[in-house]
């Protein structure tokens, strides 16, 4: 009886909750990403090798300037998609074709789901994963825990 006296004095307030419907992106919206930010990438990498090229420190130091290009060709990849998709929320494929990284409840993924996203990539075959199951989602979207979302048929919460 007093426990029933205690839920009576209980009131609860709903607050407003953010109202979210997510449309995951379409395989073309996915692979025109995946052609976009690849020839971004290649661009990049091509202009970082011009760069170490015309570099005189690492003419005269043949070990360290393999060393220095193999660690910059690894990670200029990795930072491309880990900055672009936890600081902006897309990369450059993304934003031309619509589309954004968030949660399953529309929400914007954590700096270490963003990572694990990132390192998944580098699986092998990782890019035909899309094909190794009936929903269609990649490896890194679900290891990561999060999808890609039309941004023009989906309603996102308000902090992506």
């Amino acid at each position: 009886m007093q426990n029933e006296e205690l839920l009576d004095d209980f009131h609860f307030t709903p607050t407003e909750e953010s109202i979210t419907d997510l449309v995951s992106a379409s395989v073309g919206q996915r692979l025109a990403n995946y052609i976009i930010d690849s020839i971004v990438m290649q661009t990049l990498l091509y202009f970082a090798i011009i760069a170490i090229d015309q570099s005189t420190y690492l003419a005269k130091n043949a070990e360290s300037s393999f060393v220095f290009v193999f660690l910059g060709l690894a990670l200029l990849p990795f930072g491309y998609l880990w900055g672009c998709e936890y600081f902006i929320g897309r990369t450059l494929g993304k934003l031309i074709t619509g589309t954004r990284v968030v949660y399953d409840d529309g929400t914007r993924p954590s700096v270490i789901s963003i990572l694990v996203r990132t390192l998944a990539r580098a699986v092998p075959f990782e890019p035909f994963s899309i094909f190794f199951n009936e929903d269609r989602i990649m490896w890194h979207d679900q290891w990561s825990h999060t999808m890609v979302v039309d941004v023009k048929k989906s309603v996102l919460s308000q902090d992506v």
